[in-house]
């Protein structure tokens, strides 16, 4: 009877010490079913991983991580500036990302999910810096986002570019 209950305690504990230790290490962790929060490394200009966690931002495109775009004069780097532009919003800080629906792409491996980074969105930021376009199944106001950008000539809209 007595190791029996002494099992239980030493489970019991080492769960408690490992959720603190998870959640309060700052990398990366579970909050609640769907939701992952944690420090992001950006992929491209829409992709990011927290943790070993591969996250597809949902509702926007960018430009490929190695196309290039043309602005007036010249060509640039769009798809590595689309990546700096992410990285930018995320750097540093903890990303909050509502995962949906568990989509998970099977030829890719990665998971939809809309991110936060201090209640910001962080696909809407991309819009309105202008390094990301709205998808068609973007959120309400992504569209309206876009449209400021492209009138204040900001990021990709400075330029002529092709998303695929």
């Amino acid at each position: 009877m007595m190791i029996s209950a002494y099992k239980t305690i030493s489970t019991a504990v080492l769960i408690v010490l490992l959720n603190v230790f998870v959640f309060s290490s700052g990398n990366y962790g579970f909050a609640a079913e769907n939701i992952m929060i944690g420090e992001a490394r950006a992929i491209d200009g829409r992709t990011l991983m927290i943790g070993l966690t591969t996250i597809r931002l949902y509702g926007i495109q960018t430009p490929k991580l190695d196309q290039k775009c043309q602005w007036p004069n010249k060509s640039i780097p769009c798809g590595e500036i689309s990546r700096t532009a992410l990285l930018d919003l995320i750097a540093a800080s903890s990303v909050r990302c509502q995962i949906k629906n568990n989509l998970v792409s099977i030829q890719t491996s990665y998971t939809l999910a809309t991110c936060s980074v201090g209640g910001f969105d962080v696909a809407r930021n991309m819009v309105h810096t202008g390094w990301a376009i709205s998808a068609k199944n973007a959120p309400a106001g992504y569209k309206q986002t876009e449209s400021n950008a492209r009138k204040s000539n900001r990021g990709l809209w400075r330029g002529t570019f092709n998303i695929q």
